[in-house]
């Protein structure tokens, strides 16, 4: 089942076409990996899924994006980004607040919580699903900024998952991180897959394949291949394809 689906999708920035008729299903409970060259488009590509492309002065699109069937450009945009939720290359915890304050963010915004107890309840299974609970429980008045950058990946993890989103983008989330932060956000995605439908952009290919469900190949705006990641590593149907993985692109 398909959670997002562009249609024709193409997108500008000024007079420069980065995106050109993308048709990609997005599956549903599943880690979906975009990969290709940089420049290629990719981070656009995820960027439009909850319009953040709507802040980059002189973008435009044609086509659409549906999200389970609506287009999201008729959905209010503070709605689309508590279901489609976004974690980025560089850790970006909110400095001033607390730990706590961090995962309670964006049930505060959305007005997610009748109760401080109820929203107790809401940061902590946040932090338990991005596998941070046991080692900040006694530490949730400091500020993050005495964290590991794992851990602050992670408590930006928690806090998007904390207003339960139906998708979580991940825009290259382990490219700042030591090989031990990383196997644990790759462990942690792959967890988190079975309840919230995952996007990944990766430059990493040993990630993609080791991690994903799904692969797409984005080469210069353009999608050349979708498909099982299994089948795309192992039995590419496109040259563009074979020659990304081979390194010759």
């Amino acid at each position: 089942m398909n959670v997002i689906e562009f249609v024709r999708y193409s997108a500008w920035v000024g007079n420069k076409r980065i995106l050109h008729e993308i048709d990609l299903p997005i599956k549903k409970n599943a880690i979906n990996a975009i990969i290709g060259p940089s420049g290629s488009g990719k981070t656009t590509l995820i960027r439009s899924i909850n319009r953040l492309m709507e802040l980059v002065p002189g973008y435009r699109y044609e086509g659409d994006i549906l999200l389970e069937g609506t287009s999201i450009f008729e959905l209010d945009v503070y709605d689309l980004r508590r279901r489609v939720g976004m974690v980025f290359q560089h850790p970006n915890p909110f400095p001033h607040m607390s730990i706590y304050e961090n995962v309670a963010y964006g049930i505060r915004l959305h007005r997610l919580a009748r109760s401080k107890r109820e929203e107790f309840e809401r940061v902590k299974k946040a932090l338990e699903m991005a596998a941070l609970w046991e080692e900040v429980k006694d530490r949730l008045d400091e500020k993050p900024g005495r964290l590991s950058g794992g851990q602050k990946q992670r408590l930006v993890i928690a806090r998007a998952l904390a207003v339960e989103p139906e998708v979580l983008l991940m825009d290259e989330p382990t490219a700042s991180l030591d090989p031990k932060a990383t196997t644990r956000i790759e462990s942690l995605m792959k967890e988190l897959s079975k309840e919230v439908t995952i996007v990944l952009v990766t430059h990493n290919m040993a990630q993609a394949a080791r991690v994903s469900d799904y692969t797409a190949f984005i080469y210069m705006g353009r999608l050349i291949e979708h498909g099982p990641t299994r089948e795309i590593f192992e039995r590419p149907k496109r040259p563009e394809t074979e020659a990304f993985l081979r390194g010759k692109i």
